[in-house]
């Protein structure tokens, strides 16, 4: 058949040869062998050939990657040589260690890579089957090594020394380095809480170099890094940076704060860094708390021993003696916390800093017997005592030694973890139990010679003029002399870091009292002896400022006291002849502080007297008075002098010096009396004054009033009444044109009056002269004119004519005989007829409109007028007819397609209008004419698929005048239309599926549908989309669809607008059972079997929850599942489920299958299932081979039989195999006729 080639098929003589066997299982060979001789055949004989294949090998995972301590991915060996057997060799068993140099069968276990670089194994694996040896294949594990983090420093790489902790000032920059690493930085992380925390930094490069930049706490920083693929992640060592923190100086003090200018303040400040961290050494207290330490305990309260052995119930006494729980302490001062009625109490360091130190510890002695439940705690805080972190918890017993130096009474805590920490304090905490209430017996704890890191500090302080920014000084106390409230600015320097910004820096101000000074207003003047000084008033430059005076020359000048406080005002009198200087000295004094004194000073002068020639005297207004010559008994005396009456009287200044002469004028109708007032004056000083007097009689005058008029011809003039301001004074007049102007005489006495006539075409002015007399004085003459005018006529063109309202008027043209007539004229009917004033001057024109329904006759009176003289007036007529409207009812109006429009009634306000109409759009829409008149109606139709809008223009006409066009609309819908369909042809759907069904409308949307399948009708509302799709869900039967009622926002369609129909056809779901469990042998085939409803081909996706296979087109029901190389126990189910028609639901599918496989020791007989030696499933890890032993143990539940007639014999070709057969007590092995067993090396029992 082909399977074994070679040897020829036949030949003669001997048989020799190479038979190669081309398939996968032994193949027995038979040569039948013919004698012939002399042509005589013999009888023929045979002769066997067992030809066992050439095993091959195959591996799973034949090329993975590790990383170092991790399983590999187990390599399983397989063949196409049913029961052949692998062994296998690795190399680079040095560089990576865990799974032996060479084994046998499927190889797993764990590689561990030794080194720092990638180490490639590979195993080379050998084929076995029938004493058959096949072709090595090889298998490679890249292990990478495991991850190491590393080291970060703050010096570069392979430098030496190695600084890891740097103390760095606020806001540092700088960058980190890492070395020694295996794997890539993932990423860098930083803490501020000694390490208990690590937050990743956020935005850094995945780089061996981190730049940290503007750090303003102590950080500790590390790198995470990972090497590939899957190893664990590893942490480099870290570096601290310790950063000096920003703290403001505290106290700062001033003494004293405010100060005089020109005074002095000292300025002194402390650090609150805090630069003393040692606490003095043994000591004792009682009521007190020790020098450095914060006590507290119960309620605040503290009590002493009193004595060695002293049983009260103490929160913190000295310990002098024996305790509470019979634990004795040499008097030695001790700090001793203990207990009475469980009471809590601790003592607590002061502040301390870490800062500059590269080592950190608390070093005490102690000894303690705390009672259950009691201990004793160290607490450590971050924040200057805010909150605080357990370090070190004590309990039970520490016995003391005496004297107390044992080592076993030492204590050393590691505090490197809070290096470059600047708030740093420690709290002893005792927390008691009162196992007895009211017995006084407790725990106790007593602790001695405590000392904490002390940091080098080099701490100075900068004070700067806040305003200026100078630096004032370094030194921690200073003295300043600011001539003004200054500010000064102090921060700390601290190991050469200064504290700066509104975190770091404080603030205080000396206050400077400014001196006061004194300002005097006026500060020097002159007075006359007598009168009072001007106040002088006293200010300064200083709120508040007081201000004492003193005086001289008090003997020759009297009146203001010789010294006094505040302004200073009163009364000089000077007792002499020569003037006198009077000195005031002011001293000013502010807020304690007293100020240079100014010195002020007031010229007091006597006073003269005056004598005048003439006294009194009368004169006619407009003469000379006779001159007034004035003299005094005071030497160098000057005279000033005023009079009255300078209004009344005129001429003589109101006011001079020296002696009076000069012209009065009486400026009134009566006679006025001018008094002269004379002030004598010497070195600013005024003396008594004295009067004269002057008489002064008035001039007579004339007034006429009016004084000019004009009139017109043939009317009275305006009475002129004359009147002057003298009294009994006559008036005398005389008047021109006489002969062209009659009716007043030429001449009279006394008020004008009577009427004038023009007797000329032109106007003529009439001149009356008029003298005034009184007291035999004459005054001058007055003139008065009267203007005399014409009187004009008028003339109009176009006086009667008729118009349509809203028209222009025929212009009437205005004339007259009299040159330079103007026009004016008044209307009446303004209320009725608009448009034309209703007054105006000159030619008429314009348009005028009747506000009425019926014809309304306009008159215009005319009054010619010339020089302001009206003539007669005329009348002219116009007749306006008015403007006829039109309304309309319903006007506009909204109808569907093919109905009758609501009837519009035309009417107007004028009566016998008539009504003509046109309209548009009549082609898209027919049915009423494209004109008419009267009033409008009948039926519209929508020739079109969209609204189309119908205008009616509408024209009144009334006594021939058309009125104003009105239109009215009417919009005419179509009516819309729906066709029903599918979306797609022969739709069809699965049980409980949806369907979508289409619609396509005409009209305007959104419209509105009714669809029915004959038994449940469904509504849509508002449909915009055109065509709209209706989805119909949960279909359980074939259905038909039709459109049952259609509408849009306008009309309603009819049934022969609706079309169509859907046709959905319903197809079952498929469904699929899953069965059954099964127990196979390791690495065996599983079968599964499927069962189907529905319509084939299937398609089928089904799991074992780590892995999911698809099976497409499948026709057979039921239909088996076959799962290859089993080599663990899973539980399959069906995930997914189409047939042709439908896709299923969850429900749909049911059934699961359990595969069991057998994965205990190679070659256990077990007896599972049956006696059957060859059946994989009666051994724990499969049948035993020519490389695994058959062990046979007692009490399995059944014992073998080698039968070469087993289902499974083929298998193994029919030949059971071991390398040794181990057949414990009790045990057996059976071996039916005709089979066989090989031992490779021997049988054990």
């Amino acid at each position: 058949d082909g399977s074994v080639t070679g040897i020829a098929a036949n030949g003669t003589g001997d048989i020799s040869g190479t038979l190669t066997n081309a398939t996968s299982a032994p193949v027995t060979v038979t040569f039948t062998i013919t004698p012939t001789a002399n042509g005589c055949s013999g009888t023929p004989i045979t002769t066997t050939v067992r030809l066992n294949p050439i095993p091959n090998a195959i591996a799973t995972n034949s090329n993975q990657t590790i990383c170092s301590t991790n399983s590999i991915a187990p390599i399983v060996l397989s063949s196409a040589v049913a029961g052949a057997t692998y062994s296998w060799t690795r190399d680079n068993n040095v560089a990576a260690t865990g799974i032996a140099p060479s084994g046998s069968g499927d190889i797993s276990g764990t590689l561990t890579n030794t080194t720092s670089a990638p180490v490639t194994v590979t195993f080379t694996i050998t084929p076995t089957a029938n004493s058959c040896t096949g072709a090595s294949i090889t298998a490679t594990v890249l292990v990478q090594p495991a991850t190491k983090g590393g080291a970060v420093t703050i010096s570069q790489p392979n430098i030496t020394p190695v600084v890891r902790t740097k103390t760095e000032c606020h806001t540092a920059t700088g960058t980190l380095y890492l070395s020694g690493h295996i794997g890539n930085v993932v990423r860098w992380e930083s803490s501020t809480d000694a390490g208990n925390t690590w937050t990743p930094i956020a935005n850094t490069a995945t780089t061996a170099a981190y730049n940290y930049n503007g750090l303003t706490q102590t950080s500790m920083f590390r790198a995470v890094i990972k090497n590939e693929p899957n190893c664990l992640l590893a942490y480099s060592t870290f570096s601290m940076i310790n950063v000096i923190p920003n703290l403001k100086p505290s106290p700062v003090i001033a003494t004293p704060s405010t100060i005089c200018e020109g005074d002095s303040s000292v300025l002194s400040s402390s650090s609150s860094y805090a630069t003393s961290s040692q606490l003095a050494t043994g000591g004792s207290f009682s009521n007190s708390n020790p020098t450095g330490w914060e006590v507290e305990n119960c309620n605040n309260c503290l009590s002493s021993g009193g004595s060695n052995d002293d049983e009260g119930p103490f929160q913190l006494s000295s310990t002098n003696g024996k305790r509470y729980s019979g634990v004795d302490y040499t008097s030695n001062g001790k700090f001793a916390i203990a207990h009475g009625e469980g009471i809590t109490s601790y003592m607590s360091t002061p502040v301390f800093n870490t800062f500059g130190l590269t080592n950190a510890t608390l070093t005490f002695k102690h000894a303690y017997n705390f009672l259950a439940g009691a201990k004793g705690e160290i607490q450590l805080s971050v924040n200057g005592g805010s909150t605080y972190t357990t370090i070190q918890t004590y309990t039970g017993t520490l016995t003391p030694t005496d004297p107390f130096t044992a080592a076993a009474n030492s204590v050393t805590i590691d505090l490197n973890a809070y290096l470059g920490q600047g708030n740093l304090k420690i709290r002893f905490y005792y927390y008691g139990i009162d196992t007895v209430p009211g017995n006084p017996t407790g725990s106790s704890w007593a602790i001695d010679d405590i000392a904490i890191p002390d940091a080098p500090t080099n701490l100075s302080t900068q004070w700067v003029d806040a305003a200026t920014g100078q630096v004032v000084s370094t030194s921690m106390t200073m003295t300043v002399s600011p001539t003004q409230t200054t500010t000064y600015a102090i921060t700390s320097y601290l190991n050469g870091c200064n504290s700066f910004g509104t975190d770091g820096t404080e603030y205080i101000t000396v206050v400077v009292k400014p001196t006061p000074n004194a300002v005097a207003t006026p500060s020097s003047q002159t007075i006359c002896s007598g009168t009072a000084i001007t106040t002088m008033v006293l200010s300064s430059n200083v709120a508040s400022t007081t201000f004492n005076w003193t005086r001289d020359n008090t003997t020759a000048v009297t009146g203001i006291s010789n010294s006094g406080t505040g302004n200073i005002i009163g009364t000089l009198t000077n007792t002499t002849n020569t003037p006198k200087t009077v000195t005031f000295t002011i001293t000013p004094k502010a807020n304690g502080c007293t100020g240079t004194p100014i010195t002020t000073t007031v010229l007091v002068n006597p006073k003269p007297n005056a004598v005048a020639t003439i006294s009194n005297q009368t004169i006619c207004s407009g003469t000379a008075i006779t001159a007034v010559a004035l003299s005094g008994n005071v030497a160098s005396s000057t005279f000033n002098w005023t009079r009255d009456n300078a209004v009344a009287v005129t001429g003589i200044a109101a006011s001079g010096s020296g002696n009076i002469s000069g012209t009065l004028t009486n400026t009134t109708s009566a006679p006025v009396t001018v008094t002269f007032t004379i002030t004598p004056t010497a070195n600013g000083c005024s003396g008594t004054q004295i009067t004269t007097k002057v008489r002064v009689n008035p001039i007579p005058n004339v007034v006429a009033i009016p004084s000019s008029q004009t009139i017109c011809s043939g009317t009275p003039i305006t009475t002129m009444a004359l009147s002057g301001s003298v009294a009994s004074t006559t008036f005398n007049w005389t008047r021109d044109n006489t002969i062209a102007v009659s009716g007043i005489a030429a001449s009279g006495s006394g008020n004008i009056s009577g009427t004038l006539t023009n007797t000329t075409n032109a106007p003529v002015a009439v001149t009356f002269t008029i003298t005034p007399t009184a007291n035999s004085c004459t005054g001058a003459s007055i003139t008065t004119t009267v203007l005399v005018n014409p009187t004009p006529n008028a003339v109009a063109t176009n006086s009667a004519q008729t118009i349509c309202s809203g028209t222009s008027i025929t212009a009437m043209a205005l004339s007259g005989s009299v040159a330079s007539t103007a026009f004016n004229w008044t209307r009446d009917n303004a209320a009725a007829v608009t448009g034309i004033a209703a007054s105006g001057t000159g030619d008429i024109s314009g348009t005028l409109t009747n506000t009425t329904n019926a014809p309304v006759t306009v008159a215009f009176t005319i009054t010619p007028k010339a020089n302001n003289c009206n003539g007669t007036p005329i009348t002219t007529t116009v007749l306006v007819n008015p403007t006829p409207n039109v309304a309309a009812t319903n006007s506009n109006q909204t109808i569907c397609s093919g109905t009758e429009i609501t009837a519009m009634a035309l009417s107007g306000s004028v009566a016998s209008t008539t009504f003509n109409w046109t309209r548009d759009n009549t082609v898209a829409v027919t049915g009423i004419a494209a004109s008419g008149t009267g009033d409008i109606s009948g039926t519209l139709t929508n020739t079109t698929n969209a609204p189309v809008t119908v205008t009616f223009t509408i024209t009144p006409t009334a006594n021939g005048c058309n009125g104003i066009p009105i239109t009215t609309t009417v919009i005419v819908n179509e009516i819309p239309t729906a066709v029903l369909g599918l979306n797609q042809t022969g739709q069809t759907a699965c049980y409980g599926d949806s369907a979508n069904l289409s619609v396509n409308f005409t009209g305007t949307g959104p419209w509105n549908i009714t669809y029915s399948n004959g038994s449940a009708t469904t509504t849509v509302n508002n449909i915009t989309a055109n065509p709209y799709t209706i989805t119909v869900p949960n279909i359980t039967a074939t259905s038909t669809y039709t459109i049952t009622a259609l509408s849009n926002s306008t009309c309603i369609a009819k049934p022969s607008d609706i079309t169509g129909s859907a046709t959905v056809t319903v197809n079952e779901r498929p469904t699929a059972v899953l069965g059954t469990d099964q127990t196979i042998c390791y690495g065996d085939s599983a079968n599964l079997t499927v069962n189907f409803t529905g319509t084939g081909p299937w398609n089928i996706a089904y799991s074992n929850s780590s892995a999911t296979a698809s099976v497409n087109n499948i026709t057979e029901n039921p239909y088996t599942i076959t799962i290859p190389n089993n080599t663990t126990t899973s539980t399959y189910t069906i995930t997914a489920l189409s047939d042709s028609k439908c896709t299923a639901q969850a429900s749909d599918m049911t059934g699961s299958a359990t595969v069991t496989v057998l994965n205990g020791t190679p070659g256990l007989w077990t007896g599972l299932v049956s006696t059957d030696w060859f059946d994989c499933k009666n051994w724990a890890g499969g049948l035993p081979s020519a490389t695994i032993d058959a062990v046979i143990p007692t009490g399995a539940i059944r014992m073998p039989v080698i039968d070469r007639q087993s289902q499974y014999a083929s298998a193994y070709s029919f030949i059971a195999s071991a390398r040794d057969v181990i057949i414990n007590t009790n045990a057996s092995i059976t071996m039916n006729a005709n089979s066989d067993l090989e031992v490779k090396r021997d049988w054990k029992n």
